[in-house]
């Protein structure tokens, strides 16, 4: 769960959401593929809650950059993986035309843009494409004296990365690998880890066409910072499996709450049993004990 102070800047980002993943040793949705992932961790301080806070502290710009850092350095490392284990022949390939599709950690939905907009940059940058591109938009903007965070909030970037991402070029990868992870995301806010695998399955359930056999790529992020980039194999059956997920419906189910009643859940001042929205179909919690022998105990019950 995101929770940010009222009135400020990070507020208007936050989401809920819990996911449960199923690990087996003959999976029926995706398949991992362990040997080619890849992981990019510094030290950083762009987001973290006190210890007697119960909201976080987050520089917002500093944190983008940190983000774009840490999956660039991932994704490197991914890139060389595939080049050892024989799924790319060279550096000089592009890793991303061997994603077929793929899902970001998403605080908020122009985050996973940004975050493919700078990783195609960067794995463009080798291929006969790239030319033609600068030709359109104008050179990348040096880095020359600047960190790698220092370059990726500078205003040239942010501008460079603007206008790559109005070309043809990125748009139809945007469209073909990316866009159907954020349908979902658009409607629930920052959920931290569980934001990626929201993606994953957003594709899932709003995607006509067959995706067995095709390569999901997964980027994810974590401030303090490091980064993940891995895939997955979509399986043969994997139909089976998405046919019962149910998360577009959840959220067409949603119920509007005031202004006032938000606030109170933010800042604590409903007690712990009362619900905003009457249970259904679900245990919930009824009371706490109070007398001696159950003090503090949680009483549920099954609401039909």
């Amino acid at each position: 769960m995101a929770r940010y102070r009222l009135n400020s800047s990070g507020e208007p980002t936050q989401g809920a959401a819990a996911i449960a993943l199923l690990l087996k040793e003959e999976p029926r949705l995706l398949a991992y593929e362990p040997e080619f992932t890849g992981f990019g961790t510094v030290d950083d301080r762009d987001f973290f809650r006190p210890v007697e806070s119960k909201t976080a502290v987050v520089d917002g710009q500093y944190s983008i950059g940190c983000y774009l850092r840490d999956m660039r350095i991932a994704a490197d490392a991914y890139k060389r993986n595939m080049v050892k284990f024989g799924a790319l022949k060279s550096l000089q390939e592009s890793v991303v035309e061997k994603i077929d599709l793929a899902a970001f950690h998403t605080p908020f939905p122009k985050m996973a843009q940004y975050a493919f907009a700078s990783l195609l940059i960067h794995d463009w940058r080798s291929l006969p494409k790239w030319k033609k591109i600068i030709e359109k938009i104008g050179p990348e903007p040096s880095r020359e004296g600047l960190s790698d965070v220092e370059f990726y909030i500078s205003e040239e970037y942010k501008n460079f990365r603007r206008k790559f991402m109005k070309t043809e070029e990125f748009q139809s990868e945007y469209k073909s690998k990316i866009e159907n992870s954020l349908i979902a995301l658009r409607q629930i806010g920052n959920s931290y880890t569980a934001s990626v695998w929201l993606g994953v399955e957003s594709h899932f359930e709003t995607r006509n066409d067959d995706l067995a056999g095709k390569r999901f790529g997964i980027g994810s992020y974590g401030s303090g910072s490091s980064a993940i980039v891995c895939s997955f194999i979509v399986q043969p059956e994997y139909k089976e499996v998405v046919k019962k997920m149910d998360l577009m419906r959840k959220l067409n189910e949603r119920r509007r709450i005031s202004i006032d009643v938000y606030e109170d859940l933010h800042e604590g001042r409903l007690k712990l049993h009362e619900s905003v929205i009457p249970p259904k179909n679900e245990f919930a919690l009824i009371s706490f004990g109070n007398k001696s022998y159950d003090y503090g105990y949680r009483y549920y019950k099954y609401i039909k």
